[in-house]
């Protein structure tokens, strides 16, 4: 909540203004390095805001085999669809759990959420919308070019997104 002071009617009569934005935040986190951060920055917005926070995860679905995506699990020498769609599950919901505590140790209602989409950009942007999100925090990649520099999901999210987007790295 921030506080505007200082401000006098017309009859001379000093008032104190609340003006709450940013409500509501979401943190959309994935299983990269920047996780750690974004949760940082949301939940101290969300505390210095009276926020609530929500955070997902897009589990991303190979438009192919809507049910999984397993090239990168079968890339690291593992080979059953069922095994990766439930050790995917379990790393997002550990991570989500890990930010929800940090949120619940300093105060912060929140709200966690796997999501399965073939498009993370889109999940992200819809989940927004029908939340009534007020701020979107991302993670971006440290690469050249804007698209690597931002990381093509943050880019979208930031181009497409109808509120404001804060791009972490």
């Amino acid at each position: 909540m921030i506080i505007m002071e200082g401000v006098v009617n017309e009859t001379g009569v000093r008032l104190e203004s609340k003006l709450q934005i940013f409500k509501k935040i979401l943190l959309a986190i994935d299983l990269s390095g920047y996780n750690d951060r974004i949760i940082d920055y949301g939940v101290r917005l969300a505390k210095t805001l009276g926020s609530f926070v929500y955070v997902v995860h897009v589990i991303e679905e190979s438009p192919k085999n809507p049910k999984v995506d397993v090239m990168q699990y079968y890339a690291e020498g593992k080979a059953y669809e069922e095994d990766y769609e439930t050790d995917i599950r379990k790393k997002a919901r550990t991570l989500l759990e890990q930010a929800k505590l940090s949120g619940e140790k300093e105060g912060i209602n929140m709200k966690i959420d796997i999501i399965t989409n073939t498009k993370v950009p889109e999940a992200i942007i819809e989940f927004a919308k029908i939340n009534d999100i007020d701020l979107i925090l991302v993670g971006t990649k440290d690469m050249t070019g804007l698209r690597f520099l931002l990381g093509s999901v943050s880019s979208k999210v930031i181009t497409h997104a109808s509120c404001p987007v804060l791009a972490i790295r």
